[in-house]
């Protein structure tokens, strides 16, 4: 666990204090600690322990993060949790000087892997810590708006992404494939020349090598997915080490490619290596929390299967709310209990908001004045052409003393709908127990009546989202 160095300061001093009236009391009570030996023993080992694990930060879970950013910049790491669910992690330099930020993150990944997306200046880059390093460094490039590794610790396969990428884009595209010259073959081929050449180039490095194996059979399987050489690939996977995030992609398209030949009850490790089940599980986690095919009677089967799994259970409270829909019912009944404030400090519900701003459909967009993303939400939302019948409204999650900044926030970037939802309000904690309500931004999307469509709808800087939105709006 790693503990701030002020409160280690005061934890150590008191340590000391109490080790030295520890002694005052063996030299009184030198008889009685004679009889009660190992207990005193006991106690100084525990003392010892505590105070030196105060020292130092246990490496084997957790990566020290060092990146050295100008003078007043800032942006968002992305990171996985335990379950595989995106959080972000913030770095921020409030200084008038170049400075270096460090923080401390969980290992939740024998291969941590971390990204970095800066939406407006369209980078998306992706990086791997391998497991024998606990400590990366970075520089950031203002002008490109990119990360630089200033550490061997850090493997950056933002290339491998870029060139598998525009490979699928290059061969794979859909007019190419009802073309009579399409010659599946070739493009497989094409890929193998692909693949290839990245072993050769990193023939030295086990570490990439093996994501390049995986990379390649990741676009062969969008490319070709009955190929014989995929499937005894994925089935006779041994490695529970490899890339998490990358297997989770591959597993995926595996169970969306392969549903309707499933034995589920020949999926066990007596038939499959525990890694085979290690990556199927976290495949079908993301598979059901996917919107696509979130809450369809369809995949029952793999819905039974999956909380019979050792990952389900690993966190079934968490896993279950994000592939199970939430209570449609028990949402209309918390929204309907929120108090909200305008800018002028008037209290307002959801009902009486609506009311003042009429249509079939709106737009919850959950935000904080801290929230780049949510900031870059905006911007975007603004420049698309919404729906007619489709309102937006902004809720600020901001603690109370922020509440100047949100007033004033909202007046410079002209929200119409701008309220503010303080944590302590009514109501407030049973809504946000309810949709596991602890990020921004947030989007939900819901009927003029308060009905629930969509517990988290997509973010603006998703194709989706426009496409989403256009679609249920025509629905109506």
């Amino acid at each position: 666990m790693y503990i701030p160095t002020k409160y280690l300061t005061f934890f150590t001093l008191k340590c000391q204090h109490f080790w030295v009236l520890y002694q005052k009391k063996v030299i009184l009570s030198l008889g009685l600690f004679m009889l009660n030996l190992n207990k005193y023993i006991f106690v100084i080992i525990l003392l010892l322990s505590i105070k030196l694990k105060g020292h130092c930060q246990d490496d084997t879970n957790h990566i020290l993060i060092s990146i050295e950013l100008p003078a007043k910049t800032g942006f968002l790491l992305n990171l996985y949790n335990d379950n595989l669910v995106a959080y972000p992690v913030d770095f921020q330099n409030t200084t008038a000087d170049t400075k270096t930020i460090k923080q401390y993150i969980p290992r939740t990944q024998v291969h941590q892997e971390i990204l970095y997306f800066s939406t407006l200046a369209k980078v998306h880059q992706y990086f791997i810590v391998d497991e024998q390093y606990s400590e990366v460094n970075f520089e950031y490039e203002p002008q490109n708006k990119t990360l630089i590794p200033a550490s061997q610790s850090i493997a950056d396969h933002s290339a491998f992404d870029r060139n598998y990428d525009e490979f699928m884009s290059r061969f794979v595209r859909k007019d190419r494939v009802k073309n009579r010259n399409y010659n599946i073959e070739k493009e497989k081929e094409e890929l193998k020349k692909l693949y290839l050449s990245y072993n050769k180039t990193y023939k030295s490095d086990p570490f990439l090598t093996k994501l390049n194996t995986i990379k390649y059979y990741n676009t062969l399987q969008l490319l070709a997915p009955d190929d014989s050489n995929l499937h005894e690939f994925l089935h006779n996977v041994s490695d529970s080490t490899l890339f998490v995030q990358n297997m989770r992609g591959l597993f995926f398209v595996y169970i969306k490619n392969n549903f309707d030949s499933l034995n589920f009850e020949h999926l066990n490790t007596e038939n499959y290596s525990d890694a085979f089940i290690k990556y199927f599980s976290i495949g079908t986690y993301s598979f059901l929390s996917n919107k696509a095919f979130k809450d369809n009677p369809k995949y029952q089967p793999l819905i039974d299967w999956f909380i019979t799994s050792e990952f389900y259970k690993s966190n079934p409270d968490r896993i279950r709310k994000n592939i199970l829909p939430v209570d449609k019912v028990a949402f209309k009944k918390q929204l309907q209990k929120l108090t909200l404030q305008d800018v002028f400090q008037d209290d307002f519900s959801i009902e009486q908001i609506t009311k003042k701003i009429p249509a079939d459909f709106y737009l919850l967009d959950f935000w904080a004045t801290w929230c780049k993303p949510c900031i870059e939400g905006f911007k975007i939302i603004e420049d698309l052409d919404l729906p007619e019948n489709l309102q937006v409204i902004n809720i600020s999650l901001d603690q109370n003393e922020y509440e100047q900044k949100w007033q004033e926030m909202s007046q410079s970037l002209n929200l119409k709908n701008s309220y503010h939802l303080p944590k302590d309000y009514f109501g407030s904690q049973e809504f946000f127990q309810l949709l596991e309500l602890k990020s921004v931004p947030r989007y939900i999307l819901i009927y003029k009546d308060m009905n629930l469509i969509d517990e988290a709808f997509y973010q603006p800087h998703q194709p989706e989202f426009i496409k989403k939105l256009r679609a249920y709006c025509r629905s109506k």
